[in-house]
């Protein structure tokens, strides 16, 4: 998946680590992520309607583009 911690928001609105007793089906809330990426990552315009960090990740095809560019760097 690429991501090593799920973050969630506090009622504050301050981020914090979902702890595994949060998610005790962890494939379940790691396939919940990959549709909430998949439907508002690369769209920050959606920022206001939506409740998470999902509108602020990058999209697929923006981090193909970030990876073709950091790969023809190393060559």
């Amino acid at each position: 998946m690429g991501h090593e911690t799920l973050v969630a928001l506090d009622g504050c609105g301050r981020l914090r680590p979902l702890a595994l007793e949060d998610a005790p089906d962890q494939e379940l809330a790691e396939r919940s992520l990959n549709i909430r990426l998949a439907r508002f990552a690369g769209r920050p315009e959606l920022a206001r309607t939506e409740k998470s960090l999902s509108p602020y990740a990058f999209s697929e095809i923006e981090e193909a583009g970030i990876t073709q560019r950091l790969l023809s760097l190393a060559l």
